[in-house]
């Protein structure tokens, strides 16, 4: 990947992060929103990056983007469709739903969009999830996600720049699958672990966080609003966080 490219992507990302602190005001979001793809529409787009099967960090595909006149109004899609609130109330900007801190963070907040590592950490990887589909205009049942599952690709190759994705999917979706990414960086080349058994989901409708499959890092595993059944309510209280942990370790020096 060039030098070029990721200066690009770390400049884009402050971006979507400032975005989350602004967008409860659709007047500056939209002057972002209309900067940001005027400088790099193309990153928020699938496609390239040094594994063809992965997007470029940001979030994407391209989707119809839905807005709060108020927290306590809020116009949804006519469908299902994950994690398209430009301003949702409880999280801001929902398609950048992937970010990490350091787990000696414990505390809630300090996740970010870019994180410095260095080896010997361990960092945890928060994902944001939400059906956007409009309750109003559909009803809970219509407006139901089915099959929902999550699924995060975490680079095996060592270097200083790392893109971890997540990938959300629904059976009735559209588009069926979105995504984001978390850049982690370092001074000196690094390698991802993701730690087994570390992944945790949790919603309003669960007493206590529910241990999610390691088949996350694989095919993917279900997720939902009630159960770990992928069934996907359509209100902001049946929106969830998944959380999974990865240790950051120096790469072994190349013999030449």
């Amino acid at each position: 990947m060039t030098s070029g490219r990721d200066a690009l992507r770390r400049r884009a990302k402050p971006l979507w992060k400032l975005w989350r602190y602004v967008s409860q005001h659709p007047l500056w979001s939209a002057i972002i929103a209309a900067a940001v793809v005027a400088a790099g529409g193309a990153l928020l787009a699938k496609g390239g990056g040094d594994s063809a099967d992965l997007p470029l960090a940001g979030f994407g595909p391209s989707r119809p983007v839905y807005w709060c006149k108020s927290p306590t109004s809020c116009d949804g899609a006519d469908h299902v469709v994950f994690n398209s609130y430009a301003n949702a109330p409880n999280y801001g900007d929902e398609r950048a739903f992937v970010d990490a801190k350091p787990a000696t963070i414990e505390t809630s907040g300090g996740f970010q969009d870019v994180l410095d590592v260095e080896p010997g950490e361990t960092i945890v990887v928060r994902l944001y999830v939400d059906n956007a589909a409009w309750g109003a205009r559909l009803g809970r049942r219509d407006g139901m996600a089915k099959g929902t599952e999550a699924r995060a690709a975490i680079p095996l190759e060592p270097g200083t720049h790392h893109d971890l994705f997540a990938f959300i999917t629904a059976q009735n979706a559209r588009p069926k699958t979105v995504w984001d990414g978390v850049t982690l960086t370092s001074d000196q080349p690094t390698i991802l672990r993701y730690e087994f058994d570390s992944a945790r989901w949790t919603t309003n409708h669960l007493p206590e966080e529910l241990p999610v499959s390691d088949a996350l890092m694989e095919e993917g595993t279900p997720i939902g609003s009630w159960a770990l059944d992928g069934h996907f309510g359509n209100a902001f209280t049946d929106s969830g966080i998944l959380t999974f942990r990865v240790r950051v370790e120096a790469a072994e020096p190349v013999s030449s």
